[in-house]
């Protein structure tokens, strides 16, 4: 990792997942998930480099969102 950088994050989810319910969108669960990943992710840089980090939510099949996101 170098200052500059731009590190892509994808955190996909099932359907079937409980925080993918219209429930958790209403209680702001997904900001609240995203929030902890996002301090996790940062808690690696030891360095403290300049990066810039992007964190994506995809609701679908994990292989499918993959190759979604990649096209």
């Amino acid at each position: 990792m170098d200052d500059g950088d731009e590190i892509v994050c994808l955190r996909v989810l099932e359907k079937d997942d409980t925080i993918a319910g219209d429930r958790s969108v209403e209680k702001g669960r997904y900001r609240a998930e995203a929030e902890s990943l996002m301090r996790s992710i940062q808690k690696r840089n030891h360095e403290n480099k300049a990066i810039s980090l992007i964190l994506e939510f995809a609701v679908g099949k994990v292989n499918k969102v993959i190759d979604d996101m990649v096209s």
